[in-house]
Parts: C-alpha cells; sequence; structure tokens
C-alpha cells in the first residue's frame, strides 16, 4: 500500500510539473503576442472596413485586410481593391485616416452574384446603418465646427443657401434662381440667427460676383 501511495504521489507531482510548465508557456506566448500587436500597430490608426458582402477580399496598399472588422493602418492615400465571384470589382482609391471608416456595397452582375447578395443581405443593412450613424456623428460635429450649419440648408421657389467642404473649410453657397433673387438670398442669409455672422465664413454666389468682403470667389 505505501508503495502505491508513493506512485501516485510522484506521479501528481509530475503532473503538476507539467502543468506549471504548460501555464508558463502560455503566458509566455500570450505577453508575446500582446506585444508583437502593439507594435505592430505603432504608426497606424484603427479604421472600420466594411464592404458589403463581408465575405468579399478587400484590399489595401497591395496588403489584404480583415473586411467587416476594425483595423490597423497607416494613414494616407492607397489604392483599394474589393473583389468576389458574381459582383463588380471595385478599383478605387481611399483616403485612410483616424475616425473615417472605409465602406462600400459591391454590384452583383450576375445570378451566383445575385444569390449571395439575397444570402448576405444583413451585411448590406449592416454598412447602411453603420454609414448613417457616422454621417450624424460628423453632422453633429461639423455644427459645432461651425455653427451656421444649424440652420442650413434652406430652400424655396425663389434660391437655396446650402454647404460644401472645400479644403477641410466651410463655404456657403446661395443659389438664387435668378439674379433678381440674389438680394433675397443674402438677406436671408443674414437673418438665419443672430448667433452667426455670415461674414466669418467663405460665401460664393453661384452665377454672380461674391458681394462678401472676406473669401470671396
Amino acid at each position: 500500500m505505501r508503495g502505491e501511495v508513493s506512485k501516485s504521489d510522484q506521479l501528481t507531482d509530475l503532473q503538476r510539473k507539467w502543468l506549471r510548465w504548460v501555464v508558463l508557456v502560455g503566458l509566455v506566448v500570450l505577453v508575446g503576442m500582446v506585444v508583437w500587436q502593439q507594435v505592430s500597430r505603432i504608426g497606424k490608426v484603427a479604421v472600420d472596413v466594411k464592404f458589403a458582402p463581408f465575405n468579399a477580399v478587400v484590399t489595401i496598399d497591395g496588403r489584404e485586410v480583415r473586411n467587416g472588422r476594425t483595423v490597423w493602418l497607416r494613414e494616407g492615400e492607397f489604392e483599394m481593391r474589393v473583389e468576389l465571384e458574381g459582383f463588380e470589382t471595385v478599383e478605387r482609391n481611399v483616403v485612410v485616416q483616424e475616425g473615417w471608416p472605409i465602406l462600400g456595397g459591391m454590384l452583383a452582375i450576375s445570378d451566383v452574384g445575385r444569390d449571395m447578395a439575397v444570402r448576405r443581405s444583413r451585411d448590406f443593412m449592416i454598412v447602411e446603418g453603420f454609414a448613417g450613424d457616422f454621417a450624424r456623428r460628423e453632422g453633429m460635429r461639423e455644427r459645432e465646427d461651425w455653427p451656421i450649419l444649424r440652420y442650413l440648408p434652406v430652400r424655396n421657389m425663389l434660391f437655396s443657401i446650402g454647404s460644401e467642404i472645400d479644403d477641410e473649410s466651410l463655404v456657403i453657397v446661395v443659389r438664387p434662381s435668378s439674379s433678381a433673387y440674389q438680394e433675397a438670398a443674402v438677406r436671408e442669409l443674414f437673418r438665419l440667427s443672430s448667433d452667426v455672422d455670415p461674414t466669418e465664413y467663405r460665401v460664393r454666389i453661384e452665377g454672380e460676383r461674391n458681394p462678401f468682403r472676406r473669401g470671396g470667389e
């Protein structure tokens, strides 16, 4: 009996040693993966890449990235290619910058693609919802940066007053239906709110000389 107990104890000790080694190796591997991941992200930004359907192959700057996920990329302008059987291949330049997702949907050009689009319809819905949320968030940010956007656009039968982004600055665009309504459009621009001063912005009046004293085109 004593011999059997001794052998059992020895086996238990051996199992414990192996278990400690397994745990130690696992921790070393885990720490190594975390360190490698952090090092690999240096100089890169997190970007959401969602191109429906999500089983399409997305290549940015010659490197395949995980579609439908958040990936880490260098900032700048790069060539993007999206491919999937049954869909029209997408080739275009994309600007990678922090906070801006890369979104889109492929066009089915065959029965195979159309069947796939139906089966993966949820992917297209996710992209649409993500794009809507991003547009709302970006709109809120722009209204904070440029308060006049809270009162635009203005549209009626005589003129419209809208906006464009040019070189990261806001341009107020006035479009009178004819030159006779230019003055009315300008008056409306100044009546938008007592909280905003249109002369603080670049203003473009289409088809006419710009009467504003700052940044006129």
